[in-house]
């Protein structure tokens, strides 16, 4: 028996329908997304994390657990691989990504890897104070990343 969801989104000017195709969960998910009812991508992913959304103005992010996927307006314009879990991505002002791993957080430009904190203990939470993301590892340790500046600013954890 196959499981169906979809998801009507309306984002970044246009109308979405994001579907997961769950028959083979945990193993894989199959992702289709649609853009105003023309174009079409499908993905499949690795199955044992939820798949999970970001949208801002000018951007959609999904990802699971390993992949991250960006959309703008005209479509699919990035799809990044990791070889850690994805716990969150956002999109940054600057046209690049902040992708929070298990154990690091990356800021990623073009698909590629610019900048990296590794944390000392694996991923907790994390929280949005005023133009920082603080996050916070299982041992308590909190890492502070300013929004406004460069992340190589940031990579001290905080105790």
């Amino acid at each position: 028996m196959s499981l169906d969801v979809s998801v009507p989104l309306v984002a970044v000017g246009h109308f979405w329908v994001l579907r997961q195709l769950l028959a083979k969960v945990p193993r894989e998910l199959t992702v289709v997304v649609t853009l105003d009812d023309r174009h079409e991508w499908a993905f499949v992913e690795p199955g044992w994390r939820p798949l999970s959304i970001a949208v801002t103005e000018t951007a959609m992010l999904l990802w699971s657990a390993r992949n991250v996927h960006e959309f703008g307006p005209t479509g699919l314009s990035a799809s990044i691989g990791l070889d850690e879990d994805v716990e969150w991505a956002l999109p940054l002002a600057s046209s690049e990504l902040l992708v929070i791993c298990e154990t690091s957080v990356r800021k990623l430009r073009e698909g590629r890897v610019v900048e990296r904190i590794d944390l000392q203990d694996t991923f907790e939470s994390v929280r949005h104070v005023e133009d920082a993301i603080v996050i916070t590892d299982a041992a308590g340790i909190e890492y502070t990343v300013d929004l406004a500046a460069d992340t190589r600013a940031n990579n001290y954890p905080s105790a």
